[in-house]
This record gives C-alpha cells, sequence and structure tokens, in this order.
C-alpha cells in the first residue's frame, strides 16, 4: 500500500511538473482557450473507476466536448 502511495505522489509530481513547464495544450490549462481549428483533441484514460469516470466524462459534455466517428473524423 505505502509503495503504491509513492508510486501515485511520484507520478503526480511529475505531472504537475509537465503542466507548470507548458507541456500541457491550452484547452486543459486556460479558462478560455481558443477554438480549435482543424485539431481534434484526444483524452486517454490511463484508469477508470467509475464514479469518477462518469464525473469526468460529464463535465467533457458540459464543456462542449463530443464523441465522433470514424467517419466524421475522415470527413
Amino acid at each position: 500500500m505505502i509503495e503504491k502511495l509513492r508510486k501515485n505522489l511520484r507520478e503526480i509530481s511529475l505531472e504537475a511538473g509537465s503542466f507548470r513547464n507548458g507541456s500541457y495544450p491550452d484547452f486543459v490549462k486556460s479558462s478560455s482557450p481558443a477554438p480549435f481549428k482543424n485539431h481534434i483533441p484526444v483524452f486517454m484514460f490511463h484508469s477508470i473507476k467509475p464514479k469518477i469516470f462518469e464525473e469526468q466524462l460529464k463535465f467533457l459534455a458540459e464543456n462542449g466536448y463530443r464523441t465522433i466517428t470514424c467517419d466524421e473524423f475522415m470527413k
């Protein structure tokens, strides 16, 4: 349990550093990002806990994100 907690803290620290150093795109860190032009953001979830995942999907939907099909992408 302690080792898992240490691993999670290391991962959080690395992500926080990436965020501070500007490694994240504008739509992640800005409260009012510019609209996408010819770009499609792709979200990748490394682990899924049903309640948290539901909240994340709800947040994305409430903020204008939607899923698209492969056919829509290819147009």
